[in-house]
């Protein structure tokens, strides 16, 4: 399921517990550390971490998750090639205390993962504690990077993507219904990505639960038109990096066809793109080469101008054709 560079919890990076051999020596760079109150009993939050079916409600499309002591958790974001290809997450369960914690560590990233030098160094444990009101305080832990240049840059990267993982455990677990109003300029919501349509509009789900399907057009970017020169691979591009995925939509408004429209984040975009910083597809697309920014609009985004001029300057996919001004 994810693309072939994506990460999985946000591959709720793990390597030391029992029966693990850790070194003794402290690692130079302090954990990497997260947390959240989840509005579900810890039975439920541990079950939606540690089940097959479980995972693939929010978090991936294909999953092999069992929990016995020394078990390889396969993952997958997208639902594009089969489990245990080079796409695939390989995670070693080491230890666990049902309902509690458990203890995990990368034992074979993905394609294309941007930090094969210290991987290995890394271990997160998540813990699972009860709070007031049948809530789950969710903590993820994450060891042993050394204090490198690689290595402070893989724990950024797992600092930033192990919050991204729990606010979308937080958002699984909402009770409530999206708002009206969170369809108004400036409101977030999140989903899955149900389909595309043959014009790059995205189909999204706000609530499985009551499958309340929005159409989002991205905000800010024109796609080459239908006949021109990469109109197929921007769509490709588009449709790889957000369908069968969960998304996050921030709106901007309505658009003149009564669609969202809005920047539209997904958590495999941000780790096939460490170095963006950003999940947000509209960017990617810029930045790629595969969209141009929409100059009709009025808006202090300076990263739409940015992304595009990097392209251009770059000389990418539609600024290096012949007719590219």
């Amino acid at each position: 399921m994810m693309r072939p560079h994506a990460l999985p919890l946000r591959i709720l990076v793990v390597a030391a517990f029992a029966g693990y051999a850790a070194p003794l020596v402290a690692a130079d760079l302090p954990p990497i550390e997260v947390s959240a109150v989840v509005a579900a009993p810890p039975d439920r939050v541990w079950e939606a971490f540690t089940t097959t079916e479980g995972v693939k409600k929010w978090m991936v499309s294909q999953a092999d998750i069992e929990m016995k002591l020394g078990a390889v958790w396969k993952t997958k974001y997208g639902p594009q090639g089969s489990l245990g290809d080079d796409g695939t997450i390989f995670n070693e369960l080491l230890a666990f205390d049902p309902g509690r914690m458990f203890a995990i560590r990368i034992q074979k990233p993905p394609k294309g993962f941007p930090f094969m030098n210290v991987f290995r160094d890394m271990w997160t444990v998540v813990y699972f504690e009860p709070v007031d009101g049948g809530k789950t305080k969710v903590l993820l832990r994450g060891h042993g990077l050394p204090d490198t240049d690689e290595g402070r840059k893989m724990h950024a990267f797992f600092q930033a993507g192990n919050k991204q993982t729990l606010e979308m455990l937080a958002k699984h677990f909402e009770k409530k219904p999206a708002p009206k109003d969170a369809l108004v300029a400036g409101q977030t919501f999140s989903g899955r990505a149900r389909d595309m349509l043959a014009d790059g509009t995205l189909v999204v789900e706000r609530t499985a639960r009551l499958r309340i399907e929005e159409k989002i057009a991205l905000w800010g970017v024109d796609l080459p038109p239908p006949g021109s020169a990469y109109r197929k691979e921007a769509l490709a591009r588009l449709r790889d990096l957000t369908v069968g995925l969960e998304v996050r939509v921030e709106s901007k408004g309505m658009d003149r066809g009564g669609r969202i429209a809005a920047i539209v984040s997904s958590r495999d975009a941000y780790f096939l793109y460490p170095e963006m910083n950003s999940g947000a597809i509209n960017y990617i697309l810029l930045r790629d080469g595969l969209a141009r920014r929409d100059a009709r609009m009025d808006t202090d985004d300076k990263a739409l101008a940015r992304f595009e001029a990097d392209a251009r300057v770059a000389r990418r996919t539609l600024w290096g054709a012949a007719q590219s001004p």
